[in-house]
């Protein structure tokens, strides 16, 4: 019973440090792919403006 505990603690642990990473990381590509689209976006209207 006590080496179920410990391998499933073991199997967490991997995890729950790999989540926030992953977490973090797809934040940061979605705040750059707003960023991107907000860019574009502008360009476009500038272009339109002319």
């Amino acid at each position: 019973m006590l080496d179920m505990k410990l391998l499933l603690l073991s199997l967490l642990l991997p995890s729950l440090f790999l989540f926030p990473l992953l977490l973090l990381l797809s934040l940061l590509l979605f705040s750059l792919l707003l960023l991107s689209l907000l860019l574009l976006s502008l360009l476009l209207l500038s272009l339109l403006q002319r």
